[in-house]
């Protein structure tokens, strides 16, 4: 008698020893199939923190931007009253300068 009319479960007995080899293969599998999924959300993580750094960014520049114009705008306004002072300044010397003039022509007159 052979082997396999002796003991018929000898067929089976590779087949069981493949399908726990390919439950062994499976179980080292897993945790890099979880670690791939992990490293896939951790990639999705920090592209998201990425994201959100570069909005952060630039709501900080625009705050600043903002910032910036209205000093300017204060400036500008500043700067239109002093002007503005001095253009009336010069118009009332200009005034004075006639009143004065004009006294000291009518005056000698009489």
């Amino acid at each position: 008698m052979s082997d396999q009319q002796k003991n018929p479960n000898l067929e089976t007995e590779p087949d069981l020893k493949s399908e726990t080899q390919n439950e062994a293969v499976e179980e080292l599998l897993e945790p890099e199939a979880e670690l791939l999924e992990e490293v896939t959300e951790n990639d999705e993580l920090a592209k998201a923190l990425e994201e959100v750094a570069q909005y952060k960014e630039a709501a900080l520049r625009a705050h600043a931007d903002a910032q910036n114009v209205r000093r300017r705008a204060e400036q500008d306004v500043e700067k239109a009253h002093k002007f503005g002072i001095e253009k009336f300044a010069k118009a009332i010397v200009g005034v004075a300068d006639n009143l004065e003039r004009a006294s000291c022509v009518y005056g000698s007159n009489r």
